[in-house]
C-alpha cells in the first residue's frame, strides 16, 4: 500500500527510471505529492468552513477572542510529523544511499548550462581532451585524434590556420573588451570561441552588442569570436571519411523553411521533428560544375592541411560566385551518415569502416610529418598573433 501511495510515477506517465536509485526518488515525489494534495483539500474545507461558520450574516456581531479549539494546532503538527517523516524517513536514507565522496583531480570536468527549456551540457569530447587521455592509455577510439580535434574546435586558431594556407575563409576576429572597432562590415555573426552544435550563435547589430552577450553568458567563457554576416549566403555541406581509402559524399544544401531563424541554431538542427536527418535539404545539391569541383577541391585540400579520421563534415558558406570554408565538424550530428543515402554505402558500413580505422591504428604520437605534423607547423606561428 505505501509503494502505490508513494510511486506516483506508475500513474501520471513520469519517465522511465534510468538509474538503481530513481525508484526512491519518484517514491519520495510521490508522499510529497500526496501531503500537498491533502493540504489543499484540507485547507480548502477549512477555509470554506470559516467562511460560512463566520459570515456576517451567522456573526452579526464581531468576537474578538477568536477561536477557542485547539484542531487547528493538531492539524499543524500533523503537517510537522509529515514532514519529519519525509525528512528523516525518505529524504536521509535516499541522501546515504546516493551521495559520493568529492572527485579526486583525476576526473573531466562537465559543465552544465541551464536555460528556459533547455539544458546545455559541455563535455569533454570533441576538443580533444578525452582523445589525449586514450592515446596515453594506447586505448583505441574513433574520431578524431587529439590535434585534429584541436584546431577543428578553436574557431579563431582554424581561421587563423586557413588563412595562412590561402585556403579562402571568412575574416574572424576574437573579441576582446578594449576593441573599440572592427575592420569588417556589421550586423555580425558572434560565436563562442570553442563550441558547436549552434549554441551560443547570435547575430548582433554592433561591437557594443556582442561584448553585453559576451559578458553576461556563461556560454562565451573561453572567449568570443566574431565574423561577418552575409545575409544572403548560401550553406553547403560534405562530409568525408578517410579508411580505407578517401570517401566523399554528396553535397548538401540544407533548405530553410518559413519558420526557421535567420541561421541554423540548435532548435533548427536538432528540436525539429526528425532531427538532422530528416531536415528539409537538397541533396545532391543543385550546382554547377565549377562550383561542385571547387567544393570537392577544398576539401581535399583542407584535409591534406589538417589531416583526417573518423567522420568529419565540411560547412561551406557561398555567396554569389565566392565559395568560403567556414568550420568543419570532426564529430558531425549522426556522423553525417545520411549524406551517403544516394550511394552504395550505408550506415552500418561507414561505422564498420571507423571502428576498424581505430582498430588497425597504431599508438597516436605526436609527430613533425605526416597530417597531423603539417597542421602543427602550419600553426607554429599562429602564438604570436593572439595578441
Amino acid at each position: 500500500m505505501i509503494e502505490y501511495l508513494g510511486n506516483l510515477s506508475d500513474h501520471l506517465g513520469l519517465p522511465v527510471n534510468a538509474s538503481s536509485h530513481g525508484h526512491m526518488i519518484d517514491n519520495m515525489i510521490g508522499w510529497v505529492h500526496w501531503l500537498m494534495l491533502l493540504l489543499f483539500v484540507g485547507w480548502g474545507i477549512y477555509l470554506i468552513i470559516a467562511i460560512i461558520k463566520f459570515s456576517e450574516k451567522a456573526n452579526p456581531k464581531a468576537d474578538y477572542h477568536g477561536v477557542q479549539s485547539h484542531y487547528s494546532k493538531y492539524a499543524e503538527y500533523g503537517v510537522i510529523i509529515f514532514e519529519a517523516f519525509l525528512l528523516i524517513g525518505l529524504s536521509i536514507p535516499l541522501y546515504s544511499q546516493i551521495k559520493t565522496a568529492l572527485p579526486n583531480d583525476d576526473v573531466f570536468h562537465i559543465r552544465v548550462i541551464s536555460q528556459q527549456f533547455a539544458w546545455n551540457i559541455h563535455y569533454p569530447g570533441e576538443d580533444g581532451t578525452l582523445q589525449s587521455l586514450l592515446e596515453i592509455l594506447n586505448i583505441p577510439y574513433t574520431g578524431p585524434d587529439s590535434s585534429l580535434a584541436q584546431v577543428c574546435m578553436d574557431k579563431y586558431i582554424f581561421t587563423l590556420l586557413l588563412k595562412n594556407s590561402n585556403l579562402p575563409v571568412l575574416d574572424r576576429v576574437l573579441l576582446k573588451d578594449e576593441m573599440e572597432d572592427i575592420q569588417m562590415n556589421s550586423p555580425y555573426i558572434l560565436k563562442p570561441r570553442f563550441g558547436g552544435s549552434s549554441i551560443g550563435v547570435e547575430i548582433v547589430k554592433d561591437l557594443e552588442t556582442a561584448k553585453s552577450l559576451v559578458k553576461n553568458s556563461n556560454l562565451y567563457t573561453r572567449g568570443a569570436v566574431l565574423e561577418e554576416y552575409l545575409e544572403d549566403s548560401e550553406d553547403y555541406l560534405i562530409a568525408a571519411f578517410g579508411y580505407p581509402e578517401l570517401n566523399l559524399s554528396e553535397i548538401e544544401k540544407p533548405i530553410r523553411d518559413s519558420t526557421a531563424s535567420a541561421i541554423f541554431n540548435y532548435q533548427d538542427k536538432y528540436l525539429r521533428d526528425g532531427g538532422l536527418e530528416e531536415s528539409s535539404r537538397e541533396l545532391p545539391a543543385q550546382l554547377n560544375k565549377k562550383e561542385k569541383n571547387e567544393i570537392l577541391s577544398l576539401t581535399k585540400k583542407l584535409i591534406e592541411l589538417i589531416g583526417i579520421r573518423g567522420v568529419f563534415r565540411v560547412d561551406f558558406l557561398k555567396r554569389e560566385d565566392k565559395i568560403y570554408i567556414n568550420e568543419v565538424n570532426s564529430i558531425p550530428g549522426s556522423l553525417s551518415t545520411y549524406l551517403w543515402k544516394n550511394t552504395n554505402l550505408t550506415k552500418l558500413s561507414i561505422i564498420d569502416s571507423i571502428v576498424q580505422e581505430a582498430l588497425e591504428s597504431s599508438k597516436n604520437k605526436w609527430d613533425s610529418t605526416g597530417s597531423d605534423g603539417a597542421a602543427l607547423i602550419k600553426a607554429k606561428d599562429i602564438g604570436s598573433k593572439l595578441g
